[in-house]
């Protein structure tokens, strides 16, 4: 019998060859199930967290920090909302419990909960498609500024989508299970299904719009039972899991007939509070009418988003929608709809409070998308150098895919955006949200004010949580609100209380019944909002306080009876601070002037502050001649102060002439800004 010859066993030189090889196309660690999972996690933890503490918090902010820290201060639940994320309020509690409060406290928890999205969307992913893509969607997720702003600030939106995602995952796996979760008598999996009920109580706590996901999963529901009805025969075509799904659609698609539309808002009020119902049940009168004056205004925001937050996002993102149902059937159809038809929904159906952070939730299936395509392309051309029919993405793709990412991603912008502390953060398409600065403005009211002091403010809000003040001395600052069946912005009605700028009558009637108070007003001061008599009061009768606010975006005025004002100050005009409501140039002002024979030169004196530069400041006579306005003679720029500048008569015109403020931005001063309070001319 002869005997079997044994393969010959590689040479060292070899087996260390092809395992050097090996190794640099696939090193270890890039194929650890996890590693390359918690590396782009910590990245996102990184990114999301920094510079958190440094801008005050904004109007929306306080729906969360306020309730929570009054419950802390033994205040009860006051103004606890369950429609704007109760879940994220009581995560609130624990928090500021914990840690105190603070700005970084706040965030801290949104953090947390946007970087556990990370590992989430992973397995949510690679369930449905493969490792390559969920690695690609996860980086993409983490690499984007619009999933890093909105994980940051203290809003339901970054509680509510690991969540969001849970309940995609767990019903994925209850209708569409792995062999080993398969219940035989139903061919679905059973286990999970006390999971998803708890996943979407946790998401509904946090938004409504996880109906979104009802919504989509019945149109998805309903095409896999089309397609049922196609391929099988028998009973199978008509009987099977997702049979239930037509009917259900179908019940859905009658929210719009008048009559049943009613019967579902009565149903949904017995479960829902009344806002919620309204904002889930459409009006379809509403909407015809919405859709023949502006069709695509709730679009346009969400196009925005997807436009401006990464670089071809809207092509390699809907390519990918597309090529996953190619490549991988149901289960890329299943992201497809999600994102495509909620978002047809949110755009034309459920259009109104059409802001961008409502495409938060569904955000992530578009990167599932972008991430499919450049999968896809790298297998098609690693297909056309190789023969080879290997899809795994090597080390190599895997390095030239991430920077292709980062690119993609903006980091100019990232980088900019967390570097920032007030203002406009980032591109008003991703978030029209101004960061005023409240913090260094209430430091400096809190260093001065007296315990019966009163204070009004554009947003009380961010007085009571920066000054801590007793809500009886404290009231609103604006004297106008927006009609919605005017359509137009009208006075308001009285408040009747002793502490109110809720109308002009009663701003005036607040300073002239209290010894002292503030008025700490936002860039609200200078819009629709105050009115016009209102503004011209406080500057004309309250004290200015220039050096409350460094960046220009607060204004501080007080008023003290025991130490009344005396200088006259017709104008309050403030350029040259970063975030400043005139910023660097102001509008015109007329003067009249009556010119008399043998003068050669008119003498301007101008009221200043802040004025620390012979260049810094630049007035305009008649749009032609531009004349510097000379430093104070013994200025340092703090304190009100006396510039004077002679205007030769040749730049003036007999009668109304104009005047117009320019500030040089071109210094770079270490304390730029200057404010003009008064002009007078000999």
């Amino acid at each position: 019998m002869a005997s079997k010859k044994r393969p010959l066993k590689p040479t060292l030189q070899s087996k260390t060859q092809s395992t050097i090889v090996a190794q640099a196309i696939s090193p270890k660690w890039l194929q650890s199930e996890w590693l390359p999972v918690g590396i782009i996690t910590l990245l996102a933890f990184i990114l999301r967290i920094a510079n958190i503490g440094t801008h005050s918090f904004w109007v929306d902010e306080y729906l969360h920090v306020l309730p929570a820290w009054d419950f802390i201060s033994g205040n009860g639940l006051n103004h606890i909302d369950g429609s704007n994320g109760i879940f994220t309020t009581w995560i609130e509690v624990v928090f500021l419990f914990i840690f105190g409060k603070s700005e970084l406290a706040a965030r801290l928890p949104m953090v947390l909960f946007s970087t556990a999205t990370v590992p989430i969307l992973y397995i949510f992913t690679k369930r449905l498609f493969n490792r390559d893509i969920a690695l690609l969607s996860i980086l993409f997720f983490t690499l984007s500024l619009f999933s890093i702003y909105w994980g940051r600030v203290v809003r339901n939106y970054a509680a509510f989508l690991p969540f969001f995602l849970m309940v995609h995952l767990l019903f994925i796996q209850i209708f569409e299970p792995e062999k080993g979760w398969i219940n035989r008598k139903t061919s679905f999996a059973v286990k999970p299904i006390i999971l998803l009920l708890l996943a979407i109580i946790l998401a509904f706590s946090n938004h409504t719009l996880t109906l979104f996901w009802g919504f989509a999963l019945l149109l998805f529901g309903s095409i896999l039972w089309v397609i049922q009805l196609i391929k099988a025969e028998g009973k199978q075509r008509f009987l099977n899991k997702y049979s239930l799904f037509p009917p259900l659609f179908v019940g859905f698609a009658f929210m719009w007939h008048p009559g049943f539309g009613k019967i579902i808002v009565k149903l949904l009020g017995i479960l829902l509070p009344k806002n919620i119902v309204d904002f889930q049940t459409p009006n379809l009168q509403r909407l015809l009418d919405l859709f023949e004056k502006k069709p695509y205004e709730a679009f346009n925001v969400y196009w925005g988003v997807i436009e401006t937050d990464m670089l071809f996002l809207h092509l390699i993102g809907f390519v990918g929608l597309i090529l996953g149902i190619i490549k991988f059937n149901k289960h890329g159809l299943y992201v497809a709809i999600q994102f495509l038809f909620t978002l047809f929904l949110i755009s034309f159906v459920f259009r109104d409070a059409a802001l961008p952070r409502y495409l938060y939730f569904i955000y992530p299936f578009l990167l599932i998308g972008a991430a499919t395509t450049l999968w896809w392309a790298t297998t098609w051309i690693k297909s056309k150098l190789s023969k080879k029919q290997d899809k795994r993405l090597s080390f190599v793709n895997y390095m030239v895919l991430g920077i292709i990412v980062i690119i993609l991603a903006k980091p100019q912008e990232t980088k900019a955006y967390l570097s920032k502390t007030h203002g406009l953060l980032v591109d008003r398409k991703l978030s029209e949200w101004f960061y005023t600065n409240w913090k260094e403005s209430g430091k400096y009211v809190k260093q001065n004010m007296k315990e019966n002091d009163v204070v009004l403010s554009t947003i009380p809000n961010a007085q009571r949580l920066y000054l801590d003040i007793d809500t009886a001395k404290l009231g609103w600052f604006r004297q106008m609100r927006y009609d919605g069946l005017q359509k137009k912005y009208v006075q308001n009605e009285p408040l009747g209380k002793t502490v109110s700028g809720y109308t002009t009558e009663e701003f005036i009637a607040t300073v002239e019944n209290h010894n002292r108070g503030w008025l700490i007003a936002d860039y609200y001061f200078y819009n629709v909002m105050t009115d016009d008599k209102a503004r011209q009061y406080a500057i004309e009768n309250l004290r200015y306080h220039y050096n409350a606010s460094t960046d220009g975006s607060v204004h501080v005025f007080s008023w003290d009876k025991s130490n009344p004002k005396e200088m006259e100050t017709p104008l309050m005009i403030e350029l040259g601070k970063p975030l400043g409501s005139f910023r660097f140039e102001s509008s015109e002002l007329p003067f009249n002037i009556n010119k008399q024979a043998g003068i050669d030169a008119y003498k301007f004196v101008f009221d200043v502050e802040g004025l620390v530069n012979e260049q810094e400041l630049v007035v305009q006579i008649n749009d032609a001649q531009v004349f510097y306005i000379p430093k104070p003679t013994e200025g340092k720029g703090w304190g009100t102060e006396f510039s004077v500048l002679e205007v030769p008569a040749s730049a003036l015109v007999e009668g109304q002439n104009k005047m117009k403020f320019v500030y040089n931005s071109e210094l770079n001063l270490p304390r730029p800004g200057v404010a003009i309070y008064n002009v007078r001319m000999f």
